[in-house]
C-alpha cells in the first residue's frame, strides 16, 4: 500500500534559512492548523496526536515524542500495537508528505477515512510537528556540540541563530519535555544518567 519510499533522515535539524522558510510555509496553513486544535470540525485529538507522534518518531525528536505521547495518551491514543484506521492512513500520509516523494496514493487511502477538510488539518499538523521536531533536533545538536560531538550537517552559527530565534517559544516546550521525560525516567539531556 505504501507508495512513497522512506529514507532514514536521521535527526533533521534547521539552518536559519530553512527555519524561516518553514515558518513561512506554516503561516500559509494557519487556518487549517487552528481548525485542527479548536475548530468545530477539528480532527479527533487522538488522531492529531498520533500523527504528531508518528512524525516525531520518524524524525527522532525525543522532545516532541515525549510530549505528544503523553498528550496522546491523555486523549485516548494507544501507543502500543498497530494503529487502527484512520490513524494508520493519516500517519502513512504524513510520513509520505515529508519523504519528498509522491504522496498521492497515501492521500487517496486517507480520503477513504477523512474528508478534505480533515486531510488539510492532517497536512497542517504534519508541517507544524516537522518544524517543532527540527527545532528540538537543532537543540540536541547544540547540546551534542557542547559535549564535543558536532552533528553532521549542523553548524554552530545555525544552531545559535535558530535557538535565539525560537527562545521565546521553544524554551518553555523544552522544559516541558524535560519534565515529561523525568517523570517517565528517561534522561533529560544526552549523556545524563537515568
Amino acid at each position: 500500500m505504501e507508495s512513497c519510499s522512506f529514507v532514514d533522515r536521521g535527526k533533521p535539524t534547521f539552518t536559519l534559512a530553512a527555519l524561516l522558510s518553514a515558518i513561512a510555509g506554516n503561516a500559509a496553513t494557519l487556518r487549517d492548523l487552528a481548525a485542527a486544535f479548536v475548530g468545530p470540525r477539528r480532527i479527533d485529538p487522538a488522531l492529531r496526536e498520533g500523527v504528531m507522534v508518528a512524525v516525531s518518531r520518524m524524525n527522532r525528536c525525543r522532545h516532541c515524542t515525549a510530549i505528544h505521547s503523553a498528550w496522546g495518551e491523555s486523549v485516548g491514543l494507544a501507543l502500543e500495537g498497530e494503529p487502527g484506521e484512520p490513524l494508520a492512513s493519516a500517519a502513512r500520509y504524513a510520513r509520505c508528505l515529508l519523504a519528498s516523494s509522491d504522496p498521492a496514493e497515501a492521500r487517496r487511502a486517507l480520503a477513504l477515512h477523512l474528508d478534505e477538510e480533515a486531510i488539510r488539518q492532517v497536512e497542517a499538523v504534519t508541517r507544524l510537528i516537522e518544524l517543532a521536531n527540527r527545532c528540538g533536533n537543532t537543540w540536541d545538536a547544540f547540546l551534542a556540540r557542547l559535549e564535543g560531538r558536532a552533528v553532521a550537517g549542523s553548524s554552530l552559527a545555525d544552531e545559535l541563530a535558530v535557538l535565539l530565534a525560537l527562545a521565546p517559544v521553544g524554551l518553555p516546550f523544552l522544559f516541558l519535555s524535560s519534565a515529561v521525560r523525568l517523570r517517565s525516567g528517561e534522561p533529560s539531556f544526552p549523556g545524563e544518567p537515568r
